[in-house]
């Protein structure tokens, strides 16, 4: 999926539009950027849609507890679009649920038949950003009398932090799903043991990181909720992906043990970053949140060292510490606006 910041907008970076059909929307009436939108919502107003008041009824009936995000993406279980579509209609109206997600079922026709008229009339009725909803009616209508490339995705049209950080949510849950089927492979490849102790003892000590990992992130702007989510994200994905090179080629563990400057080198970023002004103001990083965040990953760090000893790759302790402070060099120059 792509994200689109629309900078240059002040209207972009706008408080989410208030309920109601966007062609009825006083404060935007003048500006005639919107002109285009608006009619096409005053067309479709007269669409029958779900009642945008309904209850929450998934108490109800044989959809009890369902997640239409769940059921249409194939999120921790299998796709099941037209019980999507059924959830949906239950759900109560809120991020990737209840009508985001039909006007996605209306959009690609999964779960139920292809209804344009349908779709952009959700998007009329929807809230956001008013360049973000500018944006979703007109793409929704473009593909009318064309064979769409690429589904739609409510995320495709975003303009406003606030919905990044949805987005980049509805992004990792896809991510945890794939991890928590990883978490149980690698239980059992290392089930015995002092191996299975000191792994329980890794993902802990990971936890914690990712817990903590977001206090170094600048969380200044409206799109602070992105910027945390991906770099816990990030963390997350690193461990995992490490596991499955020691589980298999030890590729990168091989070529760590060769890295003879990664502790000189994290010794010379960190002093830079706690050196850097990030300002005063609220939300910017501060020392005390970095010091904080390096003791955590210290010890997980070292986690990693007593994991590599009992899973007994054959590869000297030092490989996984230059591994693991190439990464955490790589975290703490990003704070810096820099790459390795």
């Amino acid at each position: 999926m792509r994200f689109f910041l629309v900078v240059t907008l002040a209207l972009s970076l706008a408080a989410p539009a208030q309920a109601g059909n966007w062609a009825d929307d006083p404060e935007y009436a003048q500006h005639a950027e919107f002109a285009t939108s608006r009619r096409i919502c005053d067309q479709l107003r007269r669409v029958e849609l779900p009642d945008a008041k309904r209850p929450d009824r998934r108490e109800q009936g044989g959809m009890a507890g369902c997640c239409s995000e769940a059921l249409y993406y194939g999120i921790g279980v299998p796709v099941d679009a037209k019980a999507a579509f059924a959830c949906a209609q239950l759900e109560a109206d809120d991020m990737f649920s209840g009508d985001m997600m039909l006007m996605t079922m209306y959009a690609n026709g999964k779960g139920v038949a292809v209804d344009l008229d349908k779709a952009v009339a959700l998007a009329c009725v929807g809230t956001g950003a008013p360049m973000e909803i500018h944006y979703r009616v007109l793409s929704l209508t473009q593909r009318r009398g064309v064979t769409p490339t690429a589904e739609f995705h409510w995320c495709d049209d975003i303009t406003s932090g606030l919905n990044m950080g949805w987005c980049a949510a509805h992004a990792a849950r896809f991510d945890e799903a794939t991890q928590a089927e990883d978490v149980k492979a690698f239980r059992r490849h290392w089930r015995e043991g002092e191996a299975a102790v000191r792994l329980e003892a890794l993902l802990a000590a990971a936890k914690n990181f990712v817990s903590v990992r977001g206090n170094e992130v600048d969380q200044s702007g409206t799109a602070r909720a992105a910027l945390v989510i991906e770099a816990e994200a990030e963390v997350r994905r690193r461990l995992h992906d490490d596991l499955h090179d020691l589980a298999g080629s030890q590729m990168r563990l091989a070529a760590a043990a060769t890295d003879t400057d990664a502790d000189a080198e994290l010794n010379r970023v960190y002093k830079r970053v706690m050196a850097h002004d990030f300002g005063e103001y609220g939300g910017a990083p501060s020392p005390a949140a970095i010091r904080g965040v390096q003791r955590a990953w210290l010890k997980y760090r070292d986690a990693w060292v007593a994991f590599v000893k009992a899973a007994g790759p054959g590869l000297p302790p030092q490989a996984v510490i230059n591994l693991q402070t190439r990464h955490r060099i790589a975290q703490l120059l990003e704070l810096l606006g820099e790459t390795p």
